[in-house]
């Protein structure tokens, strides 16, 4: 076992940054639920507001929006494949429920309430990115968590949120899919950015364009939404779909070294140990090839 591991003072340290951790997301939390409160009536303001308190909280713990400090063109990247990614899963999940005969299609209307819902569906993306994702991966790394089980963790968060707000059984798996979807391109991709935009792709496929801006998608029986509304067999389609992304596509989407290793922080994380491992090795060995004695 290591002396890490092993020390109790380091162990006491753990729990007292996951202690802080969990302290800032809850009274963050409590923040927003007053705010849902004081402005009820205007869901666009609730969610503005929330994105703001957020981005002030998250920014007074010291959480960055990319893991690592990408290039600009690869941050394009990222984020490019993570809109791909959100608006994929849903456009596969209205299309599963096409060729099914699960749903039926109308022309939508363009109006002004869609438009300005736009701007809801960013604000709520960025509030919940930084809440749900970016604090929690945040507080996870400074304790050396596995990103592996933080992206669970926040998977298991999502639900939990979703199952608070009253969701169905399907809302509530989809929560928990999309929450693992969203956590999933936080770590391949590379931070905050990369899922807020994941977050918004979907949320506006699922939300207005397929509601009544380009078209109107009716299903038979059940609902797919972006919030905790959605319920049935849409919903259980799309977070399967989601999982299968999270699960087997995402990983083979972050970027990669010339050695064809994933370039990611958890790989640069194991790197910087292993040569600080060897060189620890190596400094014994210097002082006794220096002094043969």
């Amino acid at each position: 076992m290591s002396n890490e591991v092993s020390d109790p003072n380091a162990a006491r340290g753990r729990l007292a940054t996951l202690g802080i951790g969990a302290a800032w997301f809850l009274g963050v939390a409590a923040v927003l639920e007053l705010v849902a409160y004081l402005l009820g009536s205007s869901s666009l303001g609730e969610a503005v507001v929330g994105a703001l308190i957020v981005d002030l909280a998250a920014g007074r713990m010291g959480v960055a929006w990319t893991l690592g400090t990408p290039e600009r063109a690869a941050l394009v990247r990222a984020c490019t494949k993570a809109g791909v990614t959100g608006a994929l899963v849903c456009v596969l999940a209205l299309l599963a429920g096409t060729i099914a005969g699960m749903t039926k299609t109308y022309p939508g209307r363009i109006d002004v309430y869609a438009l300005m819902s736009v701007i809801g569906i960013v604000a709520v993306a960025i509030r919940d990115e930084l809440l749900f994702r970016a604090v929690v991966f945040h507080t996870a790394s400074k304790v050396k968590l596995h990103l592996g089980a933080t992206v669970v963790f926040c998977a298991l968060l999502s639900g939990a949120a979703a199952f608070a707000r009253g969701a169905s059984p399907g809302g509530l798996v989809l929560a928990t899919s999309t929450g693992l979807l969203f956590a999933s391109v936080y770590r391949w991709l590379g931070g905050a950015w990369p899922a807020i935009v994941a977050h918004a792709s979907w949320s506006l496929v699922a939300g207005p364009v397929s509601r009544g801006v380009i078209l109107d998608v009716q299903w038979a029986k059940g609902e797919l939404t972006d919030g905790a509304s959605a319920d049935g067999v849409p919903a259980f389609i799309a977070a399967g779909i989601a999982a299968i992304v999270a699960i087997v596509v995402l990983p083979r989407l972050a970027p990669r070294r010339d050695d064809g290793r994933k370039d990611t922080p958890e790989v640069e994380s194991r790197d910087r140990d292993t040569e600080r491992n060897d060189a620890a090795r190596e400094e014994p060995e210097a002082l006794e090839k220096a002094d043969p004695r």
